[in-house]
């Protein structure tokens, strides 16, 4: 069903709601259900800094723009030089979130 054939039968249900209300409500709810349902898969690639544990995914660039940001529900695998890096069962002991 395509983004209009939806706004045309939510429209028979609630036929005073503004057409921006409905794509709000539309674009709200496809972002609530791939995140529930982990339905979209995606790789990313971004550059390391050394001694930095933490890293924003959001926002892998840093500028801090609204243009390129994500919402990354999970990390499944994390490669570095080729190499899967493990991961961490228990906590490390020294926490550091710079």
């Amino acid at each position: 069903m395509t983004h209009t054939e939806l706004n045309a039968y939510i429209k028979k249900v609630f036929p005073d709601e503004l057409d921006s209300d409905i794509a709000l409500h539309l674009t709200e709810a496809s972002r609530d259900f791939t995140s529930r349902t982990k339905i979209l898969k995606g790789v990313e690639t971004f550059n390391t800094v050394v001694n930095q544990r933490y890293y924003d995914l959001n926002d892998l660039d840093g500028d801090d723009s609204e243009t390129d940001q994500r919402h990354i529900v999970e990390v499944n695998k994390v490669d570095y030089d080729n190499y899967t890096i493990q991961r961490l069962v228990t906590p490390p002991d020294e926490v550091d979130i710079t």
